[in-house]
């Protein structure tokens, strides 16, 4: 009679083992893990992407990932920076990395990066704000919806889920050490599959939650030259290149001006002592020369 029941239980524990093998590799397939290791995205029809035939109740709610990048130049980048880092705390966020150059000759070509994470619900209302600091020369976001990889982990959490519960369950009947190793090494399998899709479905509702947002932050040295869209636009352009130039010009000649003092002065010196020794040979050949007259000898 314990024969008969340990046979039982131990084919029970196979037709279990069978049964969530079979209902996992339904779920996953053939398809290659992608990327970002999340699951590929599913396209049965009545699910996103598919041919549903008109929108349904759970078509308004979403995972949504969003990931974005932001140009800003500002007249200090790195107060610009601390000033970002306090809109996104005081949204909920956090900055996950921050990178600084404060620049050469007093803060020209200064810059600051910043990687944030900003609530999902914040991200519009933060973003605004975080562009008032300074002049926004690029913006790029990016978003990408996840619903079917969060149905699928969440359809695989369940069942595998059930099949630990169903599992404890024949642990606690066992009569056998044959029907314990059995049913331990059954389930011990189960649990780590189920602490990695769990895993996987807690990093992607936390990319789901907090959106991805790169800021740059630029001097006005460095910002992009915006080009002249009309007439009036092309004059100006033009004006500010001529008053450059001059600048430009006007800063050279200052540069250069004691090299060509000290030249003009050396010049000068070479000169006057040319001339010197000119005269002073012209003088030589214009004196007349003594004549000696011969003395009378009687």
């Amino acid at each position: 009679m314990k024969r008969w029941r340990s046979a039982a239980v131990v084919l029970m524990a196979a037709v279990l083992l069978t049964g969530c093998t079979t209902g996992a590799s339904e779920s996953t397939g053939d398809e290659a893990p992608p990327s970002n290791g999340l699951p590929t995205e599913d396209f049965t029809p009545g699910v996103d992407g598919g041919d549903s035939g008109g929108a349904t109740p759970e078509s308004a709610d979403r995972d949504v990932i969003v990931q974005g990048y932001l140009t800003i130049t500002a007249e200090d980048p790195i107060e610009a920076a601390d000033d970002a880092v306090g809109i996104v705390e005081r949204a909920g966020g956090r900055v996950d990395s921050r990178s600084e150059q404060p620049g050469v000759d007093g803060g020209e070509n200064a810059s600051a990066q910043l990687v944030v994470r900003i609530p999902s619900a914040e991200l519009t209302e933060t973003l605004d704000e975080i562009k008032e600091l300074g002049e926004v020369e690029n913006v790029s976001i990016n978003s990408t919806d996840v619903t079917a990889q969060s149905q699928d982990l969440d359809a695989r959490i369940e069942a595998l889920q059930a099949s630990v519960d169903r599992l404890l369950a024949l642990l606690a009947s066992a009569t056998s050490t044959t029907d314990l190793i059995a049913i331990e090494t059954a389930l011990s399998e189960r649990q780590a599959n189920l602490e990695s899709l769990q895993a996987q479905r807690r990093y992607l509702s936390e990319q789901v939650d907090l959106s991805t947002i790169t800021v740059d932050f630029g001097s006005e040295d460095s910002a992009p030259v915006d080009e002249p869209e009309g007439f009036v636009d092309g004059l100006a352009a033009g004006w500010n290149a001529l008053v450059a130039f001059l600048g430009a010009t006007l800063i050279a000649f200052g540069v250069a001006l004691p090299w060509l003092a000290t030249i003009a002065v050396l010049a000068l010196v070479v000169l006057l002592i040319v001339r010197g020794v000119r005269r002073s040979r012209r003088a030589k050949k214009a004196a007349p020369t003594e004549v000696r007259e011969p003395a009378d000898g009687g």
